[in-house]
C-alpha cells in the first residue's frame, strides 16, 4: 500500500542501507512485486509461516519460490495441490500435522 502511494506521488525512495525487503504478510502478487522494486529500489523477500508453527521458510532464488528450514518440518503435496506440514522441532509443537489450507507449485 506505502508503494502504490508512492507511485501515486511519483516518488521513489533509493535507501542506500538497505539491500532487501522481508515481507511478512500474506501472499504477495507479482504485480505487487514489481512496484515495490520499482518504489524503494530493494529486494523483495517472501516469509513463509504461520502463528502456529512461527517462520517455516523464505525465498530463495526469486520471492515466490519459498525454501522451507528442511530439518525442522516436512512439507507435502495432497494431490489437490495443498501443503500439509508435520514439524519435527520441539519448540512450537513437536510431531503434529497441520494443514494451513495454502497451495503449492512444485518446481523440479
Amino acid at each position: 500500500m506505502i508503494c502504490k502511494y508512492m507511485e501515486s506521488q511519483k516518488y521513489i525512495s533509493k535507501n542506500q542501507n538497505l539491500i532487501n525487503l522481508i515481507l511478512t504478510s500474506e501472499s504477495v502478487t507479482k504485480t505487487d512485486i514489481k512496484v515495490i522494486e520499482k518504489y524503494l529500489g530493494l529486494r523483495v523477500i517472501n516469509e513463509y509461516g504461520m502463528a502456529e508453527a512461527g517462520v517455516i521458510g523464505y525465498s530463495r532464488y526469486d520471492t515466490n519460490n519459498i525454501e522451507i528450514f528442511w530439518d525442522n518440518y516436512i512439507l507435502q503435496a495432497t494431490d489437490n495441490n495443498k501443503i500439509h506440514i508435520t514439524t519435527i522441532w520441539d519448540k512450537k509443537f513437536p510431531l503434529i500435522n497441520y494443514d494451513p489450507d495454502d497451495l503449492v507449485q512444485i518446481k523440479y
